[in-house]
């Protein structure tokens, strides 16, 4: 009977130290899934803002192009230039400028959000080097170009889409035909003036 009760006395740690080593296993790793959930989140929340920055300055300046396939977004935070250029981005009408749009670029993992120049538009997506929660890294294992289908991508939960939202956002822009156009009015306009 002794040793009964030695063996069941002796059993009890262990069951409690399994429970105990299953609850901090699960524990850990719902803190390590939802950490990277709202990784996403966060990038969701940004390229809305983003998104709708650009539509600002779609109304006001009419974009017209980007320099490259992927430019990143550094430009935002800056208040006056000179020219037709901010960043990589050319505008009919620089002089409507409100900026600074942003106090400081917005940055996920230190890196910043860029927009990619592609065959079915222009896209705010993460930058180069970004980890998503899904494990895909911008540039590497998630490879966007001008070829990418960036309307499939933003549905796959393997690629930019996500529990959190979707992790990219497509902006509408103008044409060089319309800035030329747009140039000729003023030009006219002037022309009339004098």
């Amino acid at each position: 009977m002794i040793s009964k009760k030695i063996s069941r006395n002796g059993i009890l740690p262990w069951i409690v130290g399994a429970i105990f080593i299953v609850m901090f296993v699960i524990s850990a790793m719902t803190l390590w899934r939802s950490s990277r959930l709202s990784l996403d989140e966060v990038a969701h929340n940004d390229i809305i803002k983003l998104q709708n920055i650009f539509e600002r300055i779609q109304k006001d300046c009419y974009i017209v192009d980007f320099e490259r396939t992927f430019n990143p977004i550094d430009f935002l935070n800056v208040a006056t230039f000179s020219g037709d250029k901010v960043g990589s981005m050319e505008l009919a009408f620089p002089q409507h400028w409100k900026g600074a749009y942003l106090k400081n670029n917005l940055r996920i993992q230190n890196k910043l959000y860029a927009v990619l120049k592609n065959k079915q538009g222009y896209f705010i997506v993460p930058g180069y080097g970004v980890r998503l929660a899904n494990g895909k890294i911008i540039g590497k294992s998630l490879k966007l170009n001008q070829n990418s289908d960036m309307r499939k991508l933003m549905q796959d939960p393997q690629a930019l889409g996500s529990e959190s939202g979707v992790l990219a956002a497509q902006i509408k822009i103008g044409s060089r035909f319309m800035k030329n156009m747009s140039k000729k009015k003023l030009d006219m306009l002037s022309a009339i003036d004098e």
